[in-house]
């Protein structure tokens, strides 16, 4: 694939890219995104800016677009507020009007808006695992929402972005192994 308008996707997404001046496809997206969109399992791993987010928004996009049941069909798990964030920003540029916003599921940011953004059902949950698994946990003791209940995942669509993740992994080891040091 020498340019994104070689791909076999919508003429919609198709359009969000020309419209966001993306035409040639780094080296991680031409390898990643045919493959991700037969819907196998992508592992891709790349120095930051290589454009991974990219590599796998544009198959996310696409089966946004085909789902037919409303609720969350994605997920991406992230390591930082800030990256969750960019990915976000990074869809909703490229998901115009035919898509819903993303929910942004993290720590630092009102509960109360993220959790209104989940019961509405988006298509896509981009989270830190931290802030997932503490609405999970709680959500635990009670009876599912109306909004979970409806939800239908499309299968294969857990992205993650696991060298960020791992290096993230790494640091908090490393700060947890300070804070218990005595001086």
């Amino acid at each position: 694939m020498q340019i994104f308008s070689e791909l076999p996707i919508s003429a919609y997404v198709k359009e969000r890219l020309s419209s966001a001046r993306f035409s040639t496809p780094t080296p991680v997206q031409a390898a990643a995104i045919p493959h991700a969109l037969e819907g196998k399992d992508v592992l891709a791993t790349a120095q930051t800016g290589t454009g991974k987010t990219l590599a796998f928004l544009i198959p996310v996009l696409e089966k946004l677009l085909r789902r037919t049941a409303p609720g969350i069909s994605a997920l991406v798990l992230v390591p930082t507020r800030e990256l969750a964030m960019q990915v976000v920003d990074q869809y909703n540029a490229l998901r115009g009007k035919q898509l819903s916003p993303a929910a942004l599921v993290v720590g630092g940011l009102s509960e109360t808006q993220q959790l209104h953004a989940i019961r509405k059902g988006p298509g896509l949950v981009v989270a830190t695992p931290g802030r997932l698994e503490d609405y999970r946990r709680r959500q635990a003791g009670r009876a599912p929402s109306a909004a979970y209940q409806r939800t239908r995942p499309v299968p294969g669509f857990l992205t993650h972005q696991a060298r960020n993740r791992a290096n993230h992994q790494e640091f908090e080891s490393a700060r947890h192994s300070r804070r218990n040091d005595s001086w």
